[in-house]
């Protein structure tokens, strides 16, 4: 299962982009990809982004700190 974390927070974190029709530069980490969203210029995606990671947290708050590599 631990295998499956990283592919699916990126798709998830990358699909939040898609959605508001943001772009991100091509990269499979999902800590890029968070990198990218926390400091993206649109501030809706940003907040979208902080939102939806605050929800995942909230869930589970080991999740971020298995990804931070």
């Amino acid at each position: 299962m631990r295998g499956l974390i990283n592919p699916m927070l990126g798709f998830y974190w990358r699909n939040l982009a898609y959605e508001m029709d943001a772009e991100l530069a091509y990269t499979t980490s999902p800590t890029k990809i968070a990198i990218q969203m926390a400091t993206h210029a649109n501030p809706a995606l940003r907040t979208k982004w902080q939102e939806a990671t605050g929800q995942l947290a909230s869930m589970d708050p080991d999740l971020l700190r298995r990804v931070r590599r």
